[in-house]
């Protein structure tokens, strides 16, 4: 089903201000568009992939700084010289019989699911049954666009969108197993994150003095694919057990915090829920697991940990 074509004809309206086009260093740059009609026929008069890029219509400094730096990237940049490349905002209209309609409901870019991110439409290949399809869609996550996601995309081989998705997911399966976690090392920067993205936050309490070690998690767990992909859902700070925090004027041990009195001092792993914003234990720790002898937390254990159901303190130690 050719949807895409169909969408040549209609006309954006009445959408936000489109943000300043992003560009790489001189002397190489994107020559991104800002017109969907536009740049949907220029790819199909030249035979070209295009580049869909859906962006929030107002971003934060930081937001719009990383999304710079990612398309700057020499690797990045080069790729898409082989695109047309078009930039919109969410909220983008299109009149379809008439009446206003946002692009991004559209079924063409359904696999987007509303959210931000990429989408690629094969224009190059005229004789292919996908001539004219969405081929690729890569929603962006909370943690942003990544230059290397980016780069693996653009880098699959001509392919039905079935085809390319199966190998999208692998491609990006291999490359997230090879790159480690990133970690916080600041309690509060984590957990102004978590708060603001509504996600869980997991804090490692590691050896005294040294917030890179994590004795309670050793590195095959960490290196586990399906213990990495459940923390990848989670904001992850690291620290060592005599981190500080300023609470009332005064400096005093995160660790000896009464949040935190089921860690008993030790090492070991707490969970904070920032999700559940009408539940009574909204911000509150809600799982605390103290390393008690001298074994660390094996992978199985892990995610029995990570998959725990909502609910309190008392309520997901007992379903533990």
């Amino acid at each position: 089903m050719r949807s895409f074509i169909m969408l040549l004809a209609v006309t954006i309206v009445s959408a936000a201000p489109v943000s300043p086009k992003l560009t790489a260093a001189e002397p190489a740059k994107i020559d991104w568009l800002t017109d969907y009609p536009t740049a949907a026929a220029q790819a199909e008069t030249q035979g070209r992939m295009m580049l869909v890029w859906f962006h929030q219509p107002e971003k934060t400094a930081a937001q719009r700084s990383a999304e710079s730096e990612v398309f700057a990237r020499a690797s990045v940049v080069e790729r898409l010289g082989r695109h047309v490349c078009v930039q919109l905002p969410l909220d983008a209209r299109i009149k379809v019989r008439g009446e206003p309609t946002l692009l991004i409901d559209s079924p063409a870019f359904a696999g987007l699911e509303g959210r931000p991110g990429i989408a690629v439409v094969d224009f190059a290949h005229r004789d292919a049954g996908y001539y004219g399809c969405v081929v690729t869609t890569l929603p962006v996550d909370d943690e942003g666009l990544s230059s290397d996601e980016l780069a693996i995309l653009l880098d699959l081989p001509p392919g039905s969108p079935a085809e390319r998705a199966r190998l999208l997911a692998d491609r990006l399966a291999r490359a997230d197993a090879a790159r480690p976690l990133a970690w916080h090392d600041d309690y509060a920067v984590a957990m102004a994150e978590a708060e603001r993205e509504r996600r869980m936050m997991l804090v490692v309490f590691g050896a005294p003095g040294d917030a890179s070690r994590s004795d309670c998690l050793e590195a095959d767990v960490l290196a586990n694919p399906a213990v990495r992909e459940k923390l990848r859902h989670f904001v992850r700070v690291r620290l060592p057990l005599d981190a500080t925090i300023l609470a009332h004027g005064r400096k005093s041990r995160l660790i000896d915090d009464p949040a935190f009195a089921e860690m008993l001092g030790r090492q070991g792993i707490a969970i904070l829920d920032f999700v559940h914003q009408k539940a009574a234990y909204h911000g509150t720790v809600v799982s605390t697991f103290p390393i008690l002898g001298d074994v660390p937390y094996s992978a199985e254990k892990m995610l029995v940990i990570l998959d725990l159901p909502p609910g309190t303190l008392t309520q997901r130690t007992l379903i533990y």
